[in-house]
């Protein structure tokens, strides 16, 4: 970490009255949280949300190949 970067951390932490280790620890579990909802959440417009809603609706098709690979036994079985 540079001085400047150093610097920057030590003067938010004293305008947030906090210790700079603590400064540091809960603005990193706050990017940790954006970054795993940028991963995990989406937002829709409400005309996509009904799609989206409709299709997870439908009756599932049956892929005779997928069902085959899912239910025949494996090396992992024995």
């Amino acid at each position: 970490m540079s001085e400047r970067e150093k610097s920057i951390l030590v003067r938010a932490a004293e305008l947030s009255h906090t210790m700079l280790s603590r400064f540091v620890l809960q603005s990193a579990y706050r990017q940790a949280q954006a970054v795993i909802a940028a991963q995990t959440r989406f937002f829709l417009s409400d005309e996509k949300w009904q799609e989206f809603c409709e299709t997870l609706d439908r009756p599932a098709k049956d892929l005779p190949e997928l069902r085959r690979l899912l239910t025949e036994p494996t090396v992992f079985d024995s």
